[in-house]
C-alpha cells in the first residue's frame, strides 16, 4: 500500500489536488496522510475611518492567543472534515497538523515519515508574482527526495459576453464540476 502525503492550507488551491489524488489512485491501493500547515498570523489590518476625500486609516492589530486558539481549532475541524469526506469514500486517511513555515514543515514532514509520493497543488506563480512570492512547490522540490506530484489548477474561464440583439449574455462554465 503506498503512503502518499498531501499537504494543504485548506485554500481553494491546496485542494485541487483531492480530486486529482482520488482519480488516480484507489481506496484500497493507499493510505493518505493530510498535512495540514499553517502559520499564526502575526497581525490583522483593521480600517478606522475614511474621508471624503477617500483617504483611509488603516492600522495594524496583533492577533491574540484567544483568536490564534479559534483559528487553530477551526483550520483542525476543517482538515477532519476532509478526512471524513475521504474516509466515506472507502480511503484510509490520517490527518497531521504543523505550525510554522509551510515548506520546512512539509519538508520535516517528508524527513520524518515513510512516504512514497507527497501530493500538492500550486498556485503556478511566474514572472514577478514568483520573485515577489517565491513559490512553496519549487522550494520543496528542491528538498525533497521522493516523487512529488505538482498540479497546478486551470484558472476558471473568464466571462465572456455575448451579443443577444442589443443586449450581452455571460456565459461561465464552472470547473469544479467537472473534477
Amino acid at each position: 500500500m503506498q503512503r502518499i502525503l498531501i499537504p494543504l492550507n485548506i485554500s481553494e488551491i491546496s485542494l485541487e489536488i483531492l480530486p486529482v489524488v482520488r482519480r488516480l489512485f484507489q481506496p484500497d491501493d493507499v493510505e493518505l496522510i493530510l498535512l495540514g500547515v499553517t502559520q499564526r498570523p502575526t497581525s490583522y489590518q483593521t480600517v478606522d475611518g475614511c474621508g471624503p476625500d477617500g483617504v483611509c486609516i488603516a492600522y495594524l492589530i496583533p492577533y491574540t492567543d484567544a483568536e490564534w486558539n479559534t483559528y487553530r481549532q477551526k483550520f483542525e475541524v476543517e482538515l477532519k472534515h476532509l478526512a471524513e469526506a475521504l474516509r466515506a469514500e472507502g480511503y484510509r486517511v490520517h490527518t497531521l497538523v504543523r505550525v510554522g513555515e509551510p515548506v520546512a514543515q512539509i519538508v520535516a514532514a517528508v524527513e520524518k515519515g515513510n512516504y512514497d509520493l507527497l501530493a500538492m497543488a500550486t498556485r503556478g506563480h511566474t514572472g514577478w508574482m514568483r520573485l515577489l512570492f517565491g513559490s512553496v512547490a519549487e522550494s520543496v522540490l528542491q528538498r525533497v527526495t521522493i516523487p512529488l506530484l505538482l498540479m497546478r489548477p486551470i484558472p476558471a474561464p473568464v466571462a465572456r459576453p455575448q451579443k443577444v440583439g442589443k443586449f450581452e449574455k455571460l456565459q461561465v462554465s464552472n470547473l469544479l464540476n467537472q473534477l
